[in-house]
C-alpha cells in the first residue's frame, strides 16, 4: 500500500501527465501555419467534393423512397468530406476562424440533409420530404447561405462555381 506522501506525488504526476496530454491533443501537429496563397489552393481542391454532392443530390431528385435517402447520404458524405478537408488545413491566423466556421458549417449541413432525408418514406420524393420539414429546410437554406458568404470570405470562389 502506498503511503499518503506516496499516493499524492503520483496523483499529482498523473494530473500533470493528463494535463500534457490534453495540451498536445489540443494544440494538434498540423505542421506549419499555411500561407494564405497555399491555404487557398489546398481549400480549392477540395471543392471536387462539391459537384459530386450536387450530382447525388441531382439523382435524390428523380429518386423515391430508399433511394432517396441513399443518394442524399451519398451528398451528405461529400460535403462532410468537404468539410473535414477544409478543417484539417493549418489556415493562416487571419483565416482561421473563417475557415473553422466553414468546415463546421458544410458539417452541420450534412447532417441535416441526411437527416432529411432519412425522413422519406416509400414512394415519397425528396421535394415531399422537404415539404414535409419546412423547418429543416430552412434551417438547410441559412447554413447554404452561412456557407456561401463564408467562401467568399475565404476567397474561394472556385467553390462557389464547382
Amino acid at each position: 500500500m502506498l503511503s499518503r506522501a506516496r499516493t499524492s506525488t503520483a496523483a499529482r504526476v498523473l494530473v500533470a501527465l493528463v494535463l500534457v496530454a490534453l495540451g498536445v491533443t489540443a494544440c494538434g501537429d498540423d505542421g506549419p501555419t499555411l500561407t494564405k496563397t497555399q491555404f487557398t489552393k489546398r481549400a480549392e481542391a477540395q471543392c471536387s467534393h462539391i459537384p459530386k454532392a450536387r450530382d447525388a443530390l441531382s439523382a435524390a431528385q428523380q429518386a423515391t423512397g430508399a433511394e432517396v435517402a441513399s443518394h442524399v447520404a451519398d451528398a451528405a458524405a461529400q460535403l462532410r468530406r468537404f468539410g473535414s478537408a477544409i478543417g484539417d488545413l493549418n489556415a493562416p491566423d487571419a483565416l482561421a476562424s473563417s475557415a473553422d466556421k466553414l468546415a463546421d458549417a458544410a458539417q452541420k449541413y450534412a447532417d441535416d440533409l441526411e437527416e432529411l432525408g432519412k425522413t422519406t418514406k416509400a414512394g415519397q420524393s425528396f421535394e415531399d420530404a422537404q415539404r414535409a420539414h419546412p423547418k429543416v429546410v430552412q434551417k438547410l437554406n441559412e447554413l447554404i447561405i452561412d456557407i456561401d458568404q463564408l467562401t467568399i470570405k475565404l476567397d474561394l470562389l472556385d467553390c462557389l462555381v464547382a
